[in-house]
């Protein structure tokens, strides 16, 4: 897992069994055995979907080849290299100001009544998926919504990077042998601007698994690249699969979502801007609902600012976490916020305080969007005292509220 996403801890035992598995050398790692059919008829069905160029098709293992696991199992194959993600210069043109009418349900509500029967209806058909049917492992995707959150990093980047997503419905299989493999989930994701995303080329899915005890771990990682808003992204999916198979007990089942967050099949997921996830991204989770979390209100000389915070999983300074509601006074005017892509958070340690942005439907005293920080009262890693800004269009101060205290005594609601 790369170091600038944080999974929540659990038991001794699984992070015993994560250290182990990162320690596993690469060089010891190949593939199981594949006969030429199975690759050329994988082979065949990108070509058919005209989702793999020439230079790609070396994502399909030939024949009696061993295969190397990359060091960084995020590493896509055969993209081209990149020193820097985007440069957030470049969504200089999207309209902070306005959040578009955006097709489907952006409500956030993940119960069963609040998603729409159909993915949006630009969201790429079934046969573009690319998966073999007689790998042993079942793998079931529902329909969900899906937002991008943050644990860590600059909040404005935060907001800036906001994306929502869908993986279409349906039954995949997944390998349980060692190596790396041409893999499809079709996926469509939305940013601020509402441009439809487009598939970028196949994905590859990188295998490998530690034998400990009687149980086998596999980690799977599938890296697919997407298209947003003209700009290069990447949907990491890794999934983890604590297998007892051998001594009898039958495979866990996989679901994404999973039910829970902890469990013998593991689902992580983030959606990264360039062409890997080792730089900033968002933490993929269904989206909260309106406010659902903790509430806390922050005070200030010109009014007020009530929070309505979601913990995802697990205490920390990196746990993603959502801003689900915010409503306030400024000057004597209300507000009130509940949209996805017009809010932004960021916890602080233990998920105590933090930072809220609210960007505002109409302008409040001259300014459209406000931006709180308070520091956790367990010590906080990145505020020195309680404060908050007033912003413009362009998301820059100006101006300085006085007088702000309270808030900060939330915490885990997941």
């Amino acid at each position: 897992m790369n170091a600038r996403f944080h999974r929540p801890c659990r038991s001794w035992s699984g992070a015993l069994i994560l250290l182990l598995l990162s320690v596993v050398s690469c060089d010891d790692a190949t593939s199981g055995p594949k006969d030429a059919t199975d690759s050329q008829d994988l082979q065949e069905m990108a070509d058919d979907l005209d989702l793999i160029s020439d230079d790609q098709a070396d994502l399909v293992a030939p024949p009696d080849t061993t295969l190397e696991l990359p060091p960084d199992l995020h590493d896509v194959p055969d993209l081209p290299p990149t020193d820097t993600a985007p440069d957030l210069a470049d969504l200089g043109d999207l309209a902070l100001d306005v959040v578009p009418d955006l097709p489907g349900d952006q409500s956030g509500d993940t119960e069963p009544d609040g998603i729409e029967p159909e993915p949006w209806s630009w969201c790429p058909p079934g046969d573009a998926a690319i998966f073999d049917p007689t790998w042993p492992y079942a793998a079931t995707v529902s329909d969900a919504l899906y937002c991008a959150y943050a644990g860590h990093g600059d909040l404005l980047d935060t907001f800036r990077n906001a994306a929502q997503l869908r993986l279409l419905p349906g039954d995949y299989r997944l390998p349980l042998e060692e190596g790396s493999f041409p893999m499809l989930i079709p996926a469509c994701a939305l940013r601020r601007d509402g441009l439809p995303s487009q598939l970028a080329g196949a994905g590859s899915l990188d295998v490998s698994a530690f034998v400990f005890s009687s149980a086998t771990y596999w980690a799977l990682t599938l890296n697919q690249a997407l298209e947003i808003s003209g700009l290069p992204f990447v949907l990491s999916l890794s999934v983890s699969i604590y297998d007892q198979s051998a001594s009898g007990t039958p495979l866990p089942e996989l679901t994404i979502p999973p039910q829970t967050v902890f469990g013998e099949a593991e689902v992580f997921m983030a959606l990264c801007p360039g062409e890997d996830c080792s730089g900033a991204g968002g933490v993929l989770y269904p989206c909260a609902a309106p406010g659902s979390g903790q509430e806390v209100t922050i005070a200030f000389d010109r009014g007020s600012l009530t929070v309505f915070t979601y913990i995802f999983a697990g205490m920390g300074p990196s746990v993603p976490a959502a801003l689900t509601r915010a409503h306030g006074t400024l000057d004597g005017v209300d507000f009130s916020q509940d949209a996805y892509f017009s809010l932004a958070h960021r916890p602080d340690h233990h998920n105590l305080g933090g930072g809220f942005l609210v960007h505002f439907d109409e302008p409040v005293a001259g300014a459209c969007a406000i931006l709180a920080e308070i520091p956790s009262p367990d010590g906080s890693f990145w505020i020195s005292e309680p404060g908050a800004w007033l912003l413009d269009c362009d998301l820059n101060v100006i101006e300085t509220l006085s007088g702000v205290r309270g808030g900060g005594g939330h915490g885990s609601d997941s």
